[in-house]
């Protein structure tokens, strides 16, 4: 891990000194294709000692990522066309609404049921309990 943090940290840095010319939009975007540049390496890296593959993480990953970066442009999207006229609270309730909106029914039609709701809402059941009982 020490070797991946060295290689990792290196790829970072040197997103950084290239977005530098361009300003603060410029470092956020050479940051951000670092990051995505480096994700399934490192996780292939890391997952190796246990033989987690790269392609189950994906399997398991892919419809949320899909849901979430699909509800965010729409939201962005909405927001832009008429974000403005509504004030910077209105705006930020309206992409707050439509990311929540368009994030379930995708999440809804890409699972084919309320599963992953489900298994949310069993998981945070779990731990209530739990919390409550160590508590006692």
């Amino acid at each position: 891990m020490l070797r991946w943090g060295f290689v990792g940290s290196a790829i970072i840095l040197a997103s950084f000194v290239i977005g530098i010319p361009f300003g603060a939009i410029g470092v956020a975007t050479s940051y951000t294709i670092a990051i995505y540049a480096i994700l399934f390496p490192c996780l292939w890296y890391a997952g190796r000692p246990i033989g987690l593959k790269t392609s189950d993480i994906a399997a398991a990953i892919w419809r949320p990522f899909v849901a979430a970066v699909s509800a965010g442009f729409l939201a962005w999207y909405v927001s832009s066309l008429i974000g403005a006229t509504l004030g910077a609270c209105g705006g930020v309730l309206l992409s707050l609404l439509v990311v929540i909106g368009v994030y379930v029914l995708l999440m809804l039609s890409l699972y084919g049921s309320a599963a992953p709701f489900v298994e949310i809402g069993h998981l945070i059941s779990r731990r209530q309990s739990r919390e409550s009982n160590d508590s006692s």
